[in-house]
């Protein structure tokens, strides 16, 4: 079943990152842009946010994926400051994001995760994020070169983000 759920439609990915990730425009994606990622140490990191139906994509500029995390994997969202938000991840450590599109990116993510899991994605006021890595975590995934495997492999087989726009629904 492939679905895209429709609160705007798929965005267009901007031409300066289509050589690198071309395979976004076949994915249901609600948000590509440039965001920094704050590190155990603090320090920002700039990376490419990929939000589509079913995950969050925490790239590098190359197209490496270095997180890629199940919308079904977020328990809540803290709401750090004005422009930063941490997303407390159940099944691995969390990740804590610096971007002048918060509200818009923490809206996305609440109308995702209703549609997904039918209930609201809670939103907890400041906390204290667990931002360090185990060590049996993997270092990262390879350069993605095929999506579809990728997409399968983080949903246990399913490839719900993977989606024509002339064949979307909404689930409203």
């Amino acid at each position: 079943v492939f679905f895209c759920i429709l609160m705007s439609e798929s965005i267009v990915i901007p031409a300066k990152y289509l050589p690198q990730f071309g395979f976004a425009e076949s994915m249901c994606t609600h948000f590509f842009g440039e965001v920094y990622k704050i590190n155990k140490r603090g320090r920002l990191q700039k990376r490419v946010f990929i939000l589509t139906s079913c995950a969050v994509y925490v790239c590098k500029h190359n197209a490496h994926i270095k997180r890629l995390i199940p919308l079904s994997a977020v328990t809540s969202i803290s709401l750090l400051s004005a422009n930063r938000f941490g997303l407390i991840v159940h099944t691995d450590y969390d990740l804590c994001i610096q971007t002048r599109d918060t509200a818009f990116l923490v809206r996305q993510l609440e109308v995702l995760y209703l549609a997904i899991a039918n209930s609201p994605l809670p939103l907890i006021p400041k906390t204290e994020l667990n931002l360090t890595k185990p060590t049996h975590h993997p270092i990262s995934h390879a350069p993605l070169t095929s999506p579809a495997s990728v997409v399968k492999e983080a949903h246990g087989g399913l490839s719900s983000d993977l989606s024509d726009s002339r064949t979307q629904t909404s689930l409203t």
